[in-house]
């Protein structure tokens, strides 16, 4: 073992206790001072979704600390991004309570970043031959962590554009809404659809549950809000399915691609050659 594996596994084991603690201690104090607009604020019961990133990510924190697992290949490749946002998510708090909150925006920005680079990274090991067992223990803390950082970081972005934003978007706090949330869908289904299905499932699933607390959330305030989370949740469940792996190349008509898959193989060994007895 190396030093670098010591180093990512404490900053594991910090940002996943400090997320936890940190928010926990401190926003319950913040709740009567914290005043911002509501352009996409989903509804309470869906923040209920940090019991189960807050499960997941102390339970990985302790599988990547265990002995046996200190020096596996595919926690030094994924660790590093991983816990970059989980320590981003602790230190969210408190810059909220200092009052600094274009440096908690970039916080909560880091969280959903670092984590989807972290995600994509086991996908990729996971198409590289990981072993699956490992990559379905993996796969949910690291998809539930990157789908709540990104709808989190991008609907308190939209709330502190309306609060202190240019003046255009200030007027305009239910078409950023509308923008915002469509936007989340559209990014989420594009990297769905980058890797094999099977490996975004928590992922897809905890972006489409922040899309539906947004339409319960915003149904009477925001209507045009409610109605575009609802639109946006289309390409995410569609890029969720079933779906064929790897998909056909690129500019290969799909009859042209079948075609090709059917022409029987020469059976010759070489080049034919016409023998005749004689001249004509």
């Amino acid at each position: 073992m190396t030093r670098a594996d010591v180093v990512r596994q404490a900053a594991t084991i910090a940002g996943a206790v400090g997320q936890v603690v940190l928010p926990s201690l401190i926003l319950p104090r913040l709740r009567g001072q914290l005043s911002v607009p509501d352009v996409a604020q989903p509804a309470p019961y869906a923040f209920a979704v940090w019991l189960p990133v807050y499960a997941t990510t102390l339970a990985y924190a302790g599988y990547q600390a265990r002995p046996v697992n200190q020096e596996l290949e595919v926690l030094r490749e994924v660790g590093v991004p991983l816990a970059a946002s989980m320590l981003s998510t602790a230190v969210w708090a408190p810059l909220v309570r200092e009052k600094r909150y274009g440096a908690a925006q970039l916080a909560l920005i880091g969280t959903a970043v670092f984590a989807e680079q972290a995600r994509g990274r086991l996908a990729a090991s996971a198409v590289a031959g990981l072993d699956d067992t490992i990559r379905s223990r993996l796969a949910v803390p690291f998809g539930l962590q990157a789908g709540w950082g990104t709808a989190a970081a991008a609907v308190n972005l939209a709330a502190i554009a309306v609060d202190r934003g240019p003046a255009r978007i200030r007027r305009a706090p239910t078409a950023t809404g509308v923008a915002t949330v469509l936007a989340v869908g559209a990014a989420a289904g594009a990297r769905i659809r980058a890797f094999p299905p099977d490996r975004s499932a928590a992922y897809a699933a905890t972006v489409l549950w922040a899309l539906a607390g947004v339409v319960v959330g915003q149904a009477r305030t925001r209507p045009p809000v409610a109605l575009a989370a609802a639109l946006a949740a289309l390409p995410v469940a569609i890029a969720a399915r079933p779906r064929r792996w790897p998909p056909r190349p690129p500019n290969i008509p799909w009859r042209a691609s079948v075609a090709a898959q059917r022409r029987p193989r020469s059976s010759t060994l070489g080049p034919t050659r016409t023998v005749t007895a004689g001249p004509t």
